[in-house]
């Protein structure tokens, strides 16, 4: 179980779901404590109560702040750089992002 990520187009379309994985939660949040440097990051921290949208100027924070991270995120760094990727296509205008 992880985060859902349910992103939504200009037209509040649903474009897809993409996940953080418990493992890739983990490293980012137990492994290190630099996570409690970024805002949105901060936002995340909690598995079981996360319940938060985003829209484009929020998802941008988002993405700086992953890519601060990525330094220091080793064994799931692969999944890191597909949820990167898929935040980063400016079609997505905003996110929820939710806890199962």
């Amino acid at each position: 179980m992880g985060f859902d990520i349910v992103m939504y187009g200009r037209l509040s379309e649903r474009l897809g779901v993409i996940e953080i994985s418990y493992s890739l939660h983990e490293a980012i949040y137990l492994k290190t404590s630099e996570w409690e440097s970024y805002q949105f990051l901060r936002e995340l921290k909690d598995y079981y109560k996360t319940d938060v949208t985003f829209d484009r100027s929020g998802i941008n924070g988002f993405l700086f702040d992953l890519e601060q991270m990525k330094p220091l995120i080793h064994q799931r760094r692969e999944e890191l750089d597909i949820l990167i990727s898929s935040l980063s296509d400016l079609y997505v205008e905003q996110i929820h992002v939710a806890s199962d």
